[in-house]
């Protein structure tokens, strides 16, 4: 069986799974990855008959890890360095995004719920559901991520779900051209995101938000 934080209520405890582990709670310096490991693992691993009964605040209670760590919390790292440049990526989790990660996952677990009665008789259904994980997980990664490099791509992985959702059903003119069209549209507004991506290392030197917002301060501070 799965342990749940001291304090946690008794409606918000896991219901036993079949490939459930017992294991304790991170400590304060370890990543949530095993979280989101944990949440891709049980949803890509339910049948089609599941009933969902996984709330998605345990879920939530579970990615963060709030059990006793004081917000903001950061974990960064050099993904690489090539001489002078170098790239810092990692998670932030302070108090907007432990709303939004408890917002999407809740919307997204009914969303999962309504699709599997809705899409029950396509088939196709377990092509839908990829996409729609893809579009979750994009989701989660835009919302932790402490810089703009992976916030772009994460970015980038929504408006790839998105087209794949929308021209689902490709057999249908309307649904292919709605697609195509939500596709360039967002290319339309990359361009603009990358550039301002591209200034704003210029000027800062990171694509990091803390290092941002201190370079920014900085630069207001001297004038």
């Amino acid at each position: 069986t799965l342990r749940t934080p001291a304090g946690t209520p008794a409606l918000l405890a896991p219901p036993a799974h079949p490939m459930a582990t017992q294991r304790s709670y991170r400590d304060d310096d370890q990543p949530p990855w095993p979280g989101l490991a944990k949440f891709l693992l049980f949803n890509a691993t339910r049948e089609r008959t599941s009933d969902f009964n996984q709330p998605s605040t345990w879920i939530f209670l579970s990615f963060v890890g709030l059990d006793g760590q004081r917000l903001p919390q950061e974990w960064r790292f050099t993904w690489f360095k090539v001489g002078d440049l170098s790239m810092d990526v990692g998670v932030l989790v302070d108090s907007m995004t432990a709303a939004m990660l408890f917002i999407v996952t809740f919307i997204g677990g009914l969303v999962h719920v309504y699709s599997t009665a809705y899409m029950s008789e396509d088939p196709r259904y377990g092509r839908f559901f990829g996409f729609l994980s893809i579009f979750c997980f994009s989701m989660l990664g835009l919302v932790i991520s402490n810089n703009l490099f992976t916030l772009f791509c994460f970015w980038e992985l929504v408006g790839l779900s998105s087209y794949l959702l929308i021209g689902f059903w490709f057999e249908k003119t309307s649904a292919a051209d709605a697609s195509k069209k939500a596709f360039l549209t967002n290319r339309v507004g990359d361009i603009g995101f990358f550039l301002g991506l591209a200034c704003m290392y210029k000027w800062t030197g990171s694509l990091v938000f803390s290092d941002i917002f201190e370079g920014i301060n900085a630069k207001v501070a001297a004038g």
